[in-house]
């Protein structure tokens, strides 16, 4: 083996374009491992791997970027390390494409009067001072960057709110704003259907689904990972509703979420519930019966939440909605057909998912029909199992979960990442069934499919050769207009012995019929039309623009997925405050 170590002295890089860059690296021609990083402490510390921890990468400072290969041979080492320099050249040259370079936030805001909302992902310790001085410049900001101290983020809400200013985040991973997809989002139509939910896979497939319905998007607004905890209040998610009730052009609201903090639940069901117009609310996992529900729509899946929503824009049946989707009875022969294919043995289902929610609504759909499930979802039919990289009996595993990706890409990036943990499964005897997601849209993987048809036909591989036959259900997040096209990941998916669902719930409860003979039945969805509305005393809590106007500060790729939808952007090529150094950093904050 040999290793090649570089260190780029005050090279400043975003983590994601890092991780991006690493997954590079290791798909390299006799490339074994590979990693780059920052050289914080906690980077160091994170890569948990002694080979890739030299004596280099110990010297190297907070605001140095280092890069370590381990090859076969010294050619491949090389080879990867000029790909390296490369891959930082063709950003370099996207970003000097623009008429002028802009080093600060400040300068940007200076020189473009028409922005009207920042995008901000740099690191999470830079990125609360980014968004103050967007809010101080008075532009809307999506927040994409998290780890940001929790006082921190309620002060940026409230000043938000103090300034008719929508913020959304932190952690905040997808929105759709006047038609522009913002941070991880797919390319659906505009239509009369507003969403606002936590900001994540669970936006993503209910906007999705609606597409592929029909119908479309007013806006879809992230809140943010820790907007209903009991701290924040959920201010930003009433903002978003009380918006939504003002809006001409929202007909029906979603609100997808968390289960609610109990200091929260109620000021968050007083806003619903005198929204004016219907509401279909989606909470996996909550208390759902403390809505009245002659005023609100209750669902208990991401499926569902998108056929009731298109059932009451357009006045039509859930039922015929969810024809266009899927037939209960197909899936009932789908799943009669790979049942009678497993051995005795094969009794356990395995879920290895990319995104959380998805992970989470599978694993209700599956705790009602097999009992309890083992994973690392913090869901109360879930027990945590000892080594979350040992499945036990049915087990539901969040794969982009911290655990998985300290130090890594997420595997919405990265689909590499669960090859191992596939296989792993299709060698396990016990093993009946296994689910994966699939998340398409701006920002994510330009052609897994590509990939996971190799992992699927090798995990198929290692079970036939035992004598078993193994089901893997798909699915596909996302919408034909996707830079990916859903159709075509589909179609290359299917050719790989995988069966592709129409949705995760489905997903979920095709499993759940392999396993048990039974599929279960879905909800019956119930058109309840909102007959209560006080008014909304006052301004509104924001204004959105008709097209937005975007300033980006830190991952370039978001800036060229706004200029792939035609999408004003000004980029800020970011570098942190006194080169890394946070005690100078501090000082200077102090004086200024």
């Amino acid at each position: 083996m040999h290793t090649r170590t570089i260190i780029r002295p005050n090279a400043y890089h975003d983590s994601l374009v890092l991780m991006q860059l690493s997954t590079h690296l290791q798909n390299r021609p006799g490339v074994r491992k590979a990693v780059a990083m920052m050289g914080t402490e906690e980077n160091k510390a994170s890569i948990g791997d002694a080979a890739l921890v030299t004596e280099e990468v110990q010297r190297a400072r907070p605001n140095d970027l280092f890069i370590v290969v381990v090859a076969d041979e010294p050619e491949a080492a090389e080879d990867a390390i000029e790909h390296a320099f490369e891959y930082f050249q063709k950003g370099r040259t996207a970003i000097t494409t623009q008429a002028v370079m802009y080093r600060t936030l400040d300068a940007a805001i200076r020189e473009n009067c028409a922005a009207n909302l920042v995008s901000i992902s740099v690191s999470g310790k830079y990125a609360a001072a980014e968004a103050q001085r967007a809010l101080e410049a008075g532009l809307h900001v999506f927040l994409f960057s998290d780890n940001i101290p929790l006082d921190q983020e309620v002060e940026l809400k409230r000043y938000a709110a103090s300034r008719r200013l929508l913020l959304m985040g932190a952690d905040c991973g997808t929105a759709l704003v006047s038609g522009a997809a913002i941070g991880f989002a797919n390319a659906v139509r505009r239509g009369p259907i507003g969403v606002v939910g936590a900001s994540g896979t669970g936006i993503q497939e209910v906007t999705s689904l609606i597409h592929r319905l029909g119908s479309g998007i007013t806006h879809a607004i992230g809140t943010g990972s820790r907007d209903v905890t009991g701290t924040i209040g959920g201010l930003t998610l009433c903002a978003v509703i009380d918006w939504f009730a003002r809006d001409p052009d929202t007909a029906v609201v979603v609100v997808v979420s968390k289960p609610y903090a109990e200091p929260v639940a109620r000021r968050v069901q007083e806003v619903i519930e005198r929204c004016g117009k219907p509401v279909v609310v989606s909470m996996l996992g909550g208390a759902s019966d403390d809505f009245d529900r002659d005023l609100v729509n209750v669902v208990t899946t991401l499926e569902d939440a998108a056929i009731l929503a298109v059932a009451l824009a357009t006045d039509r049946p859930p039922a015929n909605i969810r024809s266009m989707l899927w037939d209960q009875e197909s899936v009932r022969r789908l799943a009669q057909r790979e049942r009678e294919r497993l051995q005795p043995n094969q009794q356990f289902f395995r879920g290895l998912y990319s995104g959380g929610t998805f992970a989470a609504e599978a694993a209700l759909i599956l705790a009602e029909n097999l009992g309890d499930l083992h994973g690392n979802l913090s869901m109360s039919h879930v027990r945590l199992p000892g080594n979350p990289h040992v499945s036990i009996a049915h087990t539901c595993i969040d794969m982009g979960d911290d655990f998985f990706t300290v130090g890594r890409p997420h595997p919405i990036l990265a689909p590499s990442l669960r090859r191992d943990r596939l296989l792993q499964e299709a060698a396990d005897p016990a093993t009946g069934v296994i689910l994966l997601d699939i998340v398409l849209g701006h920002g994510a993987h330009p052609n897994p499919a590509e990939e996971f048809v190799t992992f699927i036909q090798e995990a198929k591989q290692v079970a036939s050769d035992e004598g078993r036959h193994l089901p893997v259900i798909v699915t596909v997040c996302g919408v034909d207009e996707d830079p990916q096209s859903r159709d075509g990941q589909v179609e290359r998916l299917c050719q790989s012995g995988a069966i592709v669902a129409p949705t995760n719930a489905t997903a979920a409860r095709l499993a759940a019929g392999i396993l048990t003979g039974r599929v279960p039945e879905t909800q019956r969805l119930r058109q309840q039309a909102a007959v209560r509305s006080e008014g909304w005393a006052g301004a509104p809590p924001f204004d959105l623009p008709d097209q937005v106007n975007v300033i980006n500060i830190g991952l370039l790729a978001f800036a060229d997925s706004l200029r792939s939808q035609k999408v004003p952007v000004t980029h800020v090529d970011f570098a942190p405050p006194a080169g890394g150094d946070e005690a100078i950093a501090d000082l200077l904050a102090d004086m200024l």
